[in-house]
């Protein structure tokens, strides 16, 4: 074999390989670009999920709803024949029967518990002469309110004899089971005692102006102003209670003093304060 003979098989050999590289490089190539693309898809589904947050909204439960008649009850109740007007509910009657009832308190505190106490203390004999009375002309009964978490108790007695009417009110927090102070009541509302109390002073100047103008007598003059007088000391203002009605607003009840009948009277008089929480 010739020189020329082996330089062209070295050239074949070498074109062969060359061919066998290149077609391996092309393969090679193909298979690293669908790797490629497969990757870039999984890595974009991967994305696509951890970009994808499910927001699911929290569930909420309402707070119950709360009423006054869930925290008090009637204790005592008459059916009997009663005239004349009632201060707490507004309302005035003929001659029908209607019902006297005494409440107390279903919350279990102390401060609860001394509230129905009280009530039973004063009341209970006023109430044990109503199954042996047929013509008792007097009323008694109450009114509750809740104004958030604050139950406003108020009891009205009226008069057989007198149209006169005896308050008592109380103010607790069902929550804490607490006493609310006159106050702590005070401060829940857009006025202020010294306000709230303003208000008993021009009602109480009015009274006794309007009458001032009547009387000639310089004597019942002079009882006038007593009586003025008394009603608008700091000891009288002093006893004057406070609770707020079913639309929040704030009503204070007191005694007035006067020359005629009774020496002093109930009063139930409202203010400009409103509940605010």
């Amino acid at each position: 074999m010739n020189k020329k003979t082996c330089l062209s098989i070295l050239c074949a050999l070498a074109l062969t390989a060359g061919a066998v590289s290149l077609t391996a490089c092309t393969q090679t190539g193909d298979v690293s670009i669908v790797a490629t693309d497969a990757t870039e898809e999984a890595t974009a589904a991967d994305t696509t999920a951890a970009q994808t947050v499910i927001i699911t909204e929290p569930e909420t439960t309402e707070a119950p709803e709360l009423h006054a008649e869930d925290y008090v009850e009637t204790a005592i109740s008459y059916e009997i024949p009663y005239s004349g007007q009632f201060y707490l509910t507004g309302e005035d009657y003929g001659s029908e029967t209607n019902t006297a009832r005494l409440p107390q308190l279903t919350i279990d505190s102390p401060d609860a518990k001394a509230i129905n106490a009280t009530i039973h203390d004063n009341w209970d004999n006023i109430f044990a002469e109503y199954p042996n009375t047929e013509h008792i002309t007097g009323r008694a009964d109450y009114v509750a309110y809740l104004n958030g978490t604050v139950l406003s108790l108020a009891l009205e007695f009226r008069s057989v004899d007198t149209p006169n009417s005896f308050f008592q009110v109380y103010n607790i927090d069902v929550v804490t089971g607490n006493i609310v102070s006159k106050d702590s009541l005070i401060a829940m509302t857009d006025t202020t005692k010294e306000d709230a109390l303003d208000v008993i002073r021009e009602v109480e100047n009015d009274r006794c102006n309007e009458s001032l103008e009547k009387v000639t007598n310089d004597q019942a003059k002079a009882q006038l102003e007593e009586a003025r007088e008394r009603t608008l000391s700091d000891e009288n203002l002093s006893k004057a209670e406070f609770f707020l009605d079913d639309s929040g607003k704030l009503y204070v009840t007191y005694r007035y003093y006067w020359i005629a009948g009774a020496e002093n009277y109930g009063e139930l008089v409202e203010t400009d304060g409103t509940f605010q929480g």
